[in-house]
């Protein structure tokens, strides 16, 4: 076969009916018979049925890639257009494989400032608000990299500081409370009304 079509070019595709001698139909090959002619053009047998798998198609497709002009000879209803679009979605298939493949990688956009800016698992810079959950508001979030060390420790004097506060309460109810007792019970308030009012309270 010759090749003559360009790399993201596809062949002529023509259908025609089996040719007939004074109506009755001629002996002609088997569906799936290829037969080259000079000059870059192929004949395909293809039948009164195109039942051809997508892992034949696409056989047939490579096969037929780089010639010139192919002719699909057989029921053109049921045979000839079906295995034109076949064809045509199978070169598709390969033609936007090759380009994504020639396309040389997109270096990942930076991230806008303030952001975190790590690299995700997806190659793309992470889009959180820099220090989103961690020690340092200035550097990475708590799932790239940033430290929660100094969080966590006042998450638990928060929840001691409520605890606290909740026992106080109830203890001052049932009678009144000592003089260190009332100062620790507004220390508790202060320091829960603080966290609240910074939003570190949820």
């Amino acid at each position: 076969m010759i090749t003559t079509a360009p790399p993201w070019n596809r062949p002529h595709i023509h259908c025609h009916w089996t040719p007939e001698t004074d109506g009755t139909p001629i002996t002609v090959p088997p569906p799936g018979t290829i037969v080259p002619s000079p000059g870059g053009d192929v004949t395909v047998y293809v039948g009164d049925r195109w039942t051809a798998t997508p892992d034949e198609t696409h056989s047939l497709a490579a096969v037929l890639r780089h010639v010139r002009t192919v002719t699909l000879v057989g029921n053109i209803t049921y045979a000839g257009r079906a295995a034109k679009q076949a064809l045509h979605d199978a070169w598709n298939a390969a033609n936007k494989a090759a380009r994504e493949a020639a396309r040389p990688p997109e270096p990942p956009a930076p991230a806008p400032p303030g952001r975190c800016g790590r690299p995700r698992r997806d190659g793309q810079p992470c889009q959180q608000y820099a220090g989103w959950g961690a020690d340092d508001p200035t550097g990475p979030c708590r799932y790239h990299g940033g430290s929660t060390v100094r969080r966590e420790q006042q998450r638990e004097h928060l929840v001691d500081q409520a605890t606290r506060w909740a026992d106080l309460t109830a203890k001052a109810k049932a009678g009144p409370l000592s003089p260190a007792e009332h100062l620790e019970l507004l220390t508790a308030e202060k320091t829960l009304r603080s966290a609240s009012a910074e939003g570190r309270l949820r």
